[in-house]
């Protein structure tokens, strides 16, 4: 993972102030569009469901906990891991990094 953008830590950072005041369900709707590809919004209702119901059921406190860690984490010195390692994402993954996957070819 790299260090998040400048502007991606004050928005990690405002959505955990978010659901502290709010609770989940002032970000499940944001969640579910930035993790979900559009063709598995469209596609696949169950997903999108699953999704939900996993970030309606997270307590706010440890998901705050998460966006505070995501908005102060640097980059890891990637040359110093030495266990193998398997990184798995989809074609769609919004979030997957070429860096860290792969080729293009692999990606199903």
């Amino acid at each position: 993972m790299r260090s998040l953008s400048p502007s991606l830590q004050t928005l990690m950072l405002k959505r955990a102030h978010t659901v502290l005041e709010h609770g989940m369900s002032s970000i499940v709707d944001q969640v579910v569009a930035a993790g979900l590809s559009e063709r598995t919004r469209a596609d696949s209702p169950l997903a999108v469901a699953l999704v939900r119901a996993l970030v309606l059921g997270t307590k706010p406190e440890g998901y705050a906990a998460a966006c505070r860690a995501l908005a102060g984490a640097s980059e890891p010195e990637y040359s110093q891991i030495e266990a193998e390692t398997l990184v798995v994402a989809g074609a769609s993954s919004l979030s997957r990094s070429r860096i860290l996957c792969g080729s293009e070819a692999r990606m199903s």
